[in-house]
């Protein structure tokens, strides 16, 4: 990763998986000799998990589906990176540790992978059935978290629900690391304007924001990433060509936005029409309402630190 000065990098999904002080490192460090680099700003867009969760489900049941690989990928099979280490030996230091209170335990991947077993490729009828085709077929709650392990147990194809929560509290203690080499040099800031004296500046945006009101949510994340070196009327025209561009996806229906659909799936329901009764589904399962609520909090907090709405 080389985060070259002066330039907008956008990574999605990214896996910081790394010890703290190498992802420090990588952050900071300059690959262009010709021009200083002052610091790092990273906007981080969020979601509420329980709202994810079931979006994805909605999102790769579409029929065609958006994305192929959802018919060759096997959701209970380990995926791992370099022939041996698995999403749990990645962000088991920094989910799985947490005094009394992590965001999960070891025994919750096990639970997950049981459940996913338990639901894919279990009968005569679906044992040549595709992951598509289970999402499309299963009963909706069954659908549903059978998708909702795949975000949370596969490190390539999935794993998105772990890989937010991880590089939240990564992109924390990234923070937090620097103010201890601040205080430890006697470099403590005047209260106003210690985020700003920061090298590594974070703020959580939630994408519902973006959604909800995109106008104001462009222009507060240009205002954080450009301060003054765009004029006020510049970061307006943005904003708005952004907010143009939104309501212009809604109404065409684009395939990525699933709000106010009508999703039909292979039993021919409406599954949007189910989106809020799935979510209380998830909040009362013994496991995805725990590990799912852990993250919920934590992306409350995340938000909370960035002065932005809940």
């Amino acid at each position: 990763m080389a985060l070259s000065p002066g330039i907008v990098h956008v990574q999605a999904a990214p896996n910081f998986f790394c010890d703290t002080n190498l992802l420090a490192e990588y952050l900071l460090r300059n690959d262009n000799a010709f021009r200083e680099k002052r610091g790092v700003k990273v906007i981080h867009l969020v979601r509420n998990p329980f709202d994810l969760a079931v979006s994805n489900w909605i999102y790769h049941t579409q029929w065609p589906t958006p994305e192929l690989w959802v018919k060759s990928v096997d959701p209970c099979t380990e995926e791992l990176w370099f022939g041996s280490q698995s999403l749990e030996n990645m962000v088991g230091p920094t989910l799985l540790v947490g005094g009394e209170d992590p965001i999960m335990t070891s025994q919750d991947f096990d639970s997950l992978h049981d459940v996913c077993t338990g639901l894919y490729r279990t009968s005569k009828r679906s044992n040549e059935w595709s992951y598509y085709t289970h999402l499309r077929h299963l009963e909706p709650r069954k659908a549903l978290s059978l998708a909702t392990t795949h975000m949370m147990i596969q490190g390539m194809s999935g794993g998105d629900l772990l890989r937010m929560a991880n590089n939240m509290i990564k992109l924390r203690q990234v923070q937090q690391l620097e103010d201890q080499i601040r205080i430890a040099n006697h470099m403590v800031p005047h209260k106003e304007q210690s985020s700003k004296e920061r090298m590594i500046q974070v703020m959580t945006l939630s994408m519902k924001q973006f959604t909800k009101e995109p106008y104001e949510a462009t222009l507060r994340f240009l205002d954080f990433a450009l301060e003054d070196a765009v004029g006020m009327e510049a970061k307006e025209r943005i904003a708005r060509e952004y907010e143009q561009s939104y309501r212009e996806k809604l109404e065409s229906g684009n395939e990525h936005i699933t709000a106010d659909k009508e999703i039909l799936n292979g039993e021919k329901v409406n599954i949007v029409k189910q989106k809020a009764s799935l979510q209380g589904y998830l909040r009362r399962h013994e496991v995805f309402g725990r590990v799912l609520g852990n993250i919920e909090r934590l992306v409350q907090d995340s938000l909370r630190d960035s002065g932005s709405d809940i």
